[in-house]
């Protein structure tokens, strides 16, 4: 901050600096896919180096904050979601908002809110987006002897995780019929015992005891990932999952 603005100017724009890093952090906006707030940023920057006796343009910084920040209104994230696809996808319904991004709510101020740190980043929630749309694909017609697999990683706090891995396999065996290769790669904790397995798909069980690295996924299990034509991750996002596409790679 240079040392000939007056405080105001310093002080004000110190907060308009403070804030905008603050809803770049939680609100998701991105100054890597926003030119509009690299400006913003730009131009606190350059005005917060000026000397006294240069003019201050503090009007059009304040005008500029609050059409970045309040114009846009809190649904920014989802406009932009949906404007990364193409109105084909929209007229198609292959992509679609139901409700807004996840939220934390003030409880001293209730109508202030910020989305929440996981849905802020605008790749990954398209990513999710893209992926709904393609399984949407699946569901009128499949390749014929295609090969499903379900990937499943059941942590330590109870059966809920495995409960909904065996009613997703009911659930494809009712939709594909019987001829259905379906098969189910299980990361099960020891002391939870020994699950029964589903007749409806063919299960391959691997017991850990605290940790489930990759390197105990292998022999059948791996080549059971690497010959299907579709694996579904469900329920529990497995952490080492990218490492473990790789392992199957490289088979």
């Amino acid at each position: 901050m240079s040392q000939n603005l007056s405080s105001f100017h310093a002080e004000l724009l110190g907060f308009l600096k403070r804030d905008v890093a603050l809803k770049v952090a939680a609100l998701g906006f991105d100054e890597a896919t926003d030119p509009e707030l690299r400006k913003l940023q730009q131009t606190i920057e350059e005005a917060s180096s000026a000397s006294s006796e240069e003019p201050l343009a503090l009007n059009e910084i304040v005008e500029h904050y609050h059409y970045l920040f309040d114009s846009r209104g809190p649904l920014h994230l989802e406009k932009k979601l949906l404007a990364a696809f193409s109105s084909k996808d929209a007229k198609a319904e292959r992509i679609w908002i139901y409700r807004g991004l996840p939220r934390v709510y003030r409880k001293e101020a209730p109508a202030v809110s910020h989305v929440k740190n996981h849905f802020t980043n605008l790749p990954i929630i398209r990513l999710l987006a893209a992926e709904k749309a393609i399984f949407r694909l699946y569901s009128e017609k499949r390749p014929e002897e295609a090969k499903v697999s379900l990937f499943s990683w059941i942590i330590g706090d109870g059966w809920g995780d495995y409960i909904a891995g065996m009613e997703s396999i009911e659930i494809l065996r009712e939709r594909f019929g019987e001829d259905q290769q379906i098969s189910w790669v299980v990361l099960f904790p020891k002391r939870l015992g020994s699950p029964p397995a589903p007749k409806a798909a063919k299960t391959h069980l691997i017991y850990y005891d605290q940790e489930c690295p990759v390197t105990s996924i292998k022999g059948e299990a791996l080549e059971i990932l690497r010959t299907s034509d579709l694996v579904v991750q469900i329920p529990t996002f497995y952490p080492s999952f990218d490492e473990l596409k790789s392992a199957v790679e490289r088979l």
